[in-house]
């Protein structure tokens, strides 16, 4: 009997892994959409009342394509001087507001850090950092190198994550000779530190099981 709730807990479980955040995806983009529609479409009913009376459907599609249009638009903007100008002032106001400018923030930084992913500015390698004390290592990911002429180093810039919440964290800046590269490939690190350890490498663990 516990063998067979012990299989149903892991079948279970397993599922939960997998639906969670299929779920949760779904859901996410359900809400943006609807989002989106909810602003698009008084706008299409209110230009097109005058000549035609669209079905339900068709509002909503032609609502959801002009709200891209709109942020294609701002776009472009942000890609010319003026318009990056604009938006830039936009963006100072926004942030003076005291809640509003933690919120606004807080979703610039995933946004950011989502527009990164397969690009030139994405993490270069994840490495280890010795710290708080000897035999304690901090695990980051490498973003970018350069050589102090002060200093007369070589140093390496790494971005520790914190845990859970892999979207906030800090930099620090170390010697070359002070980074240990690990061989951790950034998936298998975002893992990690996505659980918070709880999750190890699957390959890891077995090759681990096999030197034992």
């Amino acid at each position: 009997m516990k063998q067979l709730y012990a299989q149903f807990r892991s079948h279970l479980l397993a599922g939960l892994a997998f639906a969670i955040p299929l779920v949760v995806t779904g859901w996410v983009l359900v809400l943006v959409y609807r989002a989106i529609e909810g602003i698009s479409r008084p706008i299409v009913r209110a230009i097109l009342r005058e000549t035609i009376d669209p079905p339900g459907g068709v509002v909503s599609i032609i609502g959801f394509l002009v709200i891209i249009g709109i942020i294609s638009g701002i776009g472009f903007m942000a890609r010319n001087v003026i318009g990056s100008r604009l938006l830039r002032l936009i963006d100072d106001l926004v942030l003076r507001v005291p809640v509003v400018a933690f919120i606004y923030n807080g979703l610039k930084q995933i946004i950011d850090s989502i527009k990164a992913v397969g690009t030139k500015r994405e993490f270069k390698r994840v490495a280890y950092v010795e710290y708080p004390s000897p035999g304690c290592r901090l695990i980051g990911f490498v973003t970018s190198e350069f050589f102090d002429p002060g200093l007369k180093q070589a140093m390496t810039c790494i971005f520790v994550p914190t845990s859970p919440n892999p979207m906030t964290g800090f930099v620090i800046v170390v010697e070359d000779d002070k980074v240990t590269d690990s061989a951790l490939t950034l998936e298998q690190a975002s893992k990690i530190i996505f659980s918070a350890g709880l999750v190890s490498p699957e390959e890891l663990t077995n090759a681990t099981a096999k030197s034992s």
